[in-house]
């Protein structure tokens, strides 16, 4: 049976992910801080989780979902506490993992890796500008491993969500802006297609790409150059 590492995993995108790629047959490892299981902030603690799965067998993908999104505040507001935040979580969390992981799947060659970051990429907004660094930090540093993983038959993307009905869409009311987000289980089925199918909305998927899935649209994207 195959495995997969699914971060951010008890409700939401990473809930919803869970549940499509059990339905593929995957054997769905969930990770998650708000259910007490593990933190992605801790290098110690993604180390072995990683290592304890690869004893059990294969690691065919991991999709880093995990994510902290501050509160819309002005630049000179934040604090220390909001950076750190951020950033160990969307960017330091995905690095362990993946640093981890990818010596793993280039013995198997084999495996996916998705980051999850956001459409917050490209249309940026005032009041979220650590967010959408961290964001934007996760898709360059997936097309750089996806650089590094030429020849391999190890696929490395990012998947770009627009509004979608979470509890930080819901926490932060965002619903104000965007009133219909779309579903988590829309972006967890289209997660799924990449991991099983190597495609998105029936589109090939190649390294580095960005899926940007936006209103129920779905369409990729090179945020940064490929050559």
């Amino acid at each position: 049976m195959k495995t997969a590492i699914v971060t951010g995993s008890s409700r939401g995108i990473g809930k919803a992910t869970v549940t499509a790629l059990s339905g593929s047959g995957y054997r769905v490892l969930g990770v998650s801080r708000t259910n007490g299981s593990i933190d992605v902030r801790s290098e110690y603690l993604m180390n072995e989780l990683v290592d304890d799965t690869e004893k059990q067998g294969t690691i065919d993908a991991l999709i880093n979902n995990a994510g902290y999104h501050h509160p819309r505040t002005p630049l000179h507001q934040l604090t220390n506490m909001v950076l750190s935040q951020t950033f160990d979580t969307n960017v330091f969390g995905p690095f362990f993992l993946m640093r981890k992981v990818i010596p793993v799947m280039l013995k198997q060659n084999d495996g996916v890796i998705i980051n999850v970051a956001s459409t917050a990429v490209i249309n940026l907004e005032a009041g979220l500008s650590l967010y959408s660094a961290s964001k934007a930090a996760l898709a360059a540093i997936t097309v750089t491993i996806a650089k590094e993983l030429r020849g391999t038959n190890v696929l490395c993307v990012t998947v770009c969500p627009g509004a979608t009905n979470t509890t930080i869409y819901k926490e932060y009311n965002f619903s104000e802006k965007n009133p219909s987000p779309q579903s988590p289980e829309l972006v967890a089925g289209i997660i799924n297609e990449i991991v099983t199918k190597r495609e998105a909305a029936s589109k090939k998927v190649n390294p580095g790409d960005c899926i940007m899935i936006k209103r129920g649209s779905v369409w990729i994207e090179a945020l940064f150059a490929r050559q």
